[in-house]
Formats: structure tokens, sequence, C-alpha cells
């Protein structure tokens, strides 16, 4: 065979060829090793992740121990389980179901926070649950044991419960259950319950409440639950917290509890369905507003009690309304006067049987400058008289010891009023009797008119009716209006 030279560019083309060739092969390896890589990284995270839902995993927790099985995380131990704040809780996520061993005495605070727990056991050795500890968790239903002392802050707000059930005497600290949506029933068990401010605000889903066995309903506690219609307090409560059923809207009927003395201001606020009340036996006071803008509110039972209805406490009721409860620009419900018109022309009798006059019933009444109360009278109560300038007398049917006792200082009291007018005790000394009998008739204004003609003469200082030191036509224009307010 017969050798031959390869031309000289011939040589190079193979060469640069040869180059091409060694240039291709080592990007394609590169990216072979750069694709191989990253299939181990990606295969060694996959195998992490499955060993983490197939495997148990387990750990401390404060003074407790926990164990994740499948989809059921384990607390174990003796004591308090560790509070997170933020960091990344241990057992992670995956899970449904929690169940707290006997031994445990405290979860902590936000253990279980936006998990996907669905189903809670207790142990009875579980005393508290801490800030936020089921927080935004969708827990279908839960019951506490008998040794559960608090339920802490948020440590259920806004979770999917929807059933509640209560066997001790526990305390619900603020907003504990607020904006539980899904919540209707709520068992208190046999007594004991306190309930903090705002714990049930915005559960929407509940239709009627028994409240007979709880302890205390502190301030909002269930303000916007729009979906109650009845309640019913117990005979444990003394007190009810201001604007703890505010915004109730379809609210109709609450029957108050004979322990409950006080109503607190805002208490039933815009329960725009609100019907009926029934007080107890010792109801004292009603707040501020308390039943303001419930327009639909037409029966009030006070069951003889004197209550003190505080500012506006009734305004814009049914009642209120209703220009048939008013008597001549007055107010009354039983025995209480509860507001005013300033429609007086001067004098106005207090009827008989009254036994309150509530704040601010009289505030800034320009027109009143003689005022009859009777002796069935027990209290004046603070402001009653606020700002009434033109308050020149009073008669009052009982003695001044008895006066003095209806407030316990009317000039501390904002009743300035009653201090700077002329009180005038029991009827047989009535300014105005001018025939002496005691009581005012047209003979008293027959007399004073032949008194002031020179005709007769006065035999003390009752036609003296203005306290000036003068008989005049003044005093005979206040005797005519006495006369025509009797």
């Amino acid at each position: 065979m017969t050798n031959r030279k390869v031309p000289k560019e011939c040589r190079f083309r193979q060469v640069r060829i040869i180059r091409v060739c060694l240039s291709k092969f080592r990007v394609a390896s590169m990216k072979k090793i750069i694709s191989f890589i990253l299939f181990i990284c990606i295969l060694i995270s996959c195998v992490n992740c499955i060993s983490f839902s197939v495997s148990a995993l387990s750990g401390t927790t404060g003074e407790c121990s926990w164990q994740l099985d499948g989809k059921v995380l384990y607390i174990n131990g003796n004591g308090k389980m560790a509070d997170y704040q933020g960091e990344d809780i241990p057992w992670g996520n995956d899970f449904t179901e929690v169940i707290i061993g006997e031994g445990v005495t405290e979860i902590g605070e936000f253990a279980f926070a936006y998990t996907s727990v669905s189903k809670v056991s207790l142990a009875e050795s579980v005393e508290g649950i801490n800030f936020g500890a089921f927080l935004a968790a969708p827990i279908k239903e839960i019951t506490f044991g008998e040794n559960v002392k608090y339920i802490d802050a948020v440590a259920f707000e806004g979770s999917k419960v929807e059933k509640i059930t209560f066997k001790g005497a526990t305390f619900l600290n603020s907003n504990a259950f607020d904006y539980c949506e899904n919540l209707t029933e709520i068992d208190f068990g046999n007594g004991g319950v306190r309930i903090g401010s705002c714990v049930f605000s915005g559960c929407s889903a509940i239709k009627k409440l028994n409240l007979e066995t709880v302890e205390e309903i502190g301030g909002a506690a269930f303000g916007g639950c729009t979906a109650i219609k009845q309640i019913t307090i117990g005979n444990e409560i003394k007190e009810i917290g201001g604007a703890a059923f505010s915004g109730c809207i379809s609210l109709e009927s609450a029957t108050i509890g004979d322990n409950v003395e006080k109503i607190n201001d805002y208490a039933f606020a815009g329960c725009t369905g609100l019907k009926e009340v029934i007080f107890g036996a010792k109801m004292k006071e009603v707040g501020v507003e308390a039943f303001l803008d419930c327009p639909s509110l037409e029966k009030i039972v006070l069951n003889g009690n004197a209550v003190n209805f505080g500012y506006n406490a009734i305004y814009n009721t049914a009642y209120f309304n209703n220009e048939d409860n008013w008597e001549d620009g007055v107010l009354y419900l039983e025995n209480v006067l509860v507001a005013v018109k300033d429609t007086f022309d001067g004098v106005y009798t207090i009827k008989k049987g009254t036994k309150i006059i509530s704040s601010y019933a009289f505030l800034r009444t320009s027109s009143l400058a003689v005022l009859y109360v009777p002796n069935s009278m027990e209290k004046i109560a603070d402001s009653a008289f606020e700002e009434c300038i033109s308050l020149l007398e009073v008669y009052y049917e009982g003695d001044e010891e008895t006066w003095l006792s209806l407030n316990e200082n009317y000039f501390k009291t904002n009743n300035e009023a009653l201090v700077y007018a002329y009180v005038n005790f029991q009827t047989d000394n009535v300014l105005g009797d001018c025939d002496g009998d005691s009581t005012l008739t047209t003979t008293d204004l027959a007399v004073l008119k032949l008194i002031l003609s020179g005709i007769e003469k006065r035999n003390n200082n009752l036609p003296d009716i203005n306290q000036d030191g003068v008989f005049d036509v003044v005093d005979l224009a206040t005797l005519k209006l006495m006369l025509a307010n009797i």
C-alpha cells in the first residue's frame, strides 16, 4: 500500500474539526455533571421528606416530651410545656390530632397555633391553656376538664371549633374564643365559669345562651354575636359587663337573674331585635346607654325595684319613643322617674309612689322653678338635677333627715341645684298654704289676694312663696302655677 501525504490544508482542517468536537464534548459533559448533582440534591431532599412523614419523631418541650406518630401528636410528662414565641414549633404541622397525656399541667403559648390539628384530647391533669395555644386551629370540638383553671387570651381565637364543654370553674381570659364563627353550642357545666372581656365576641353562629351557672360576664363578652335569640342569666352573676351583648341584633328576650345588681354601660346597645327585658329582684343600676338604639324594646319589667337608669339608658327604645308612656313631659317606668322633656311651665309635682329619680333625668331643665317631691322617694341619683339653673324651691313631704339621706352629698354629685333651692319639709309647712289647712287649694289663692290688698293679715311666712321677704304679685303668679300643676 502506497503511503500518501495529507495535504497541509487538509491537516489543518482535521485539527480544527477535532478541536470543535472536543469543545462540544466538554460542554456536554459539564451539563451532565451539573444535572447529576442537582438530581442527587433533590433525591436527598425527597428522602428526608418521606422519612418525616412516615417515621415517628420525638423530643422535649419544657417539662414534657412529645412524639409524632403519623398524624397523631402525643404530649406526655409531668408539668408544663414550653412556650413558643414565633420560632419554629418542633413538631411541625403534619398532624391532625393532639393527645395531651396525664401529668401535663399547662399547654404552652402558641404551641399549636396555625397548625392543622382538628381534634384535641385533654387529660384531667391539665390546669391551664396559655396565650394563643390553639390560635386559628381547625378544631371542631373540645371538652375542658374539672381541673382547668384558666384559658388565656386568644387561646382559640379564630379557630373552627363548633362545640365547647366546660366541666369546672374556669376563667376565660380576654378574646379566648373570639371570632370562632362556627361555634354554635356552649355548655358551661355546673358552675364556676368566669367570662372575661371579648371572650366570645364575633361568634356569629351562637343562637342560644344559657348562662345560669356562669359567675361573671365581662365587657363585650358576647358583643357582635349576631345570631343569639335568647339569653338567660342566672343567679350567680352580680354584674353584667359593659357592652356585654352589644350588637346582638337577633336577640329577642333577656331574662336577668335575681342576684344581678348592675348592668353596665352599653351592655345591650344596638340589640335591634330585643323586645323584652325582665329584671331580677336585686337590680339597682342600669348604666349609660345600656339599651340605646333598641327600637323594638317595648317591655321592661322592674319587678318593683328602685332602679337607677343612667344617661340615655333607654333612649330610642320602643318604650321611650311611645308618647303614651310620657306623662306631662315626664317618662316613668313603674316607680322610677327616668327622663324629662323641658316642657314645664315652672312647677312640677312628682307622681306619688315614685321611689327614685334617675341620673340626668332633669338635666338642663331650665323651665323648672318649683318641685314637689313625695315621701315615697328613696333615692335622688347623681346628676339628677344637673344644671337646673332656674330651680328655686322644693317641697318635700318628709323631714330634713330623710331628705339628706336621699343622696349621699347633693353638692358633690352634681345636684347643686338642690343645695341652692329653698327646701320646705313636711306638708303642714308648705309655702303658699295661706289658709293654714296643710293643702294647696284655690282658697289659698283667694287668701293671698286678700293679703296683698291689705284686707287680710298674714300669720306666717308661707305666703312669701319665693322667700324674698316681700309679699307681691310674683308670689301670686307662682301660686297660680303651683295650683295648675297639682
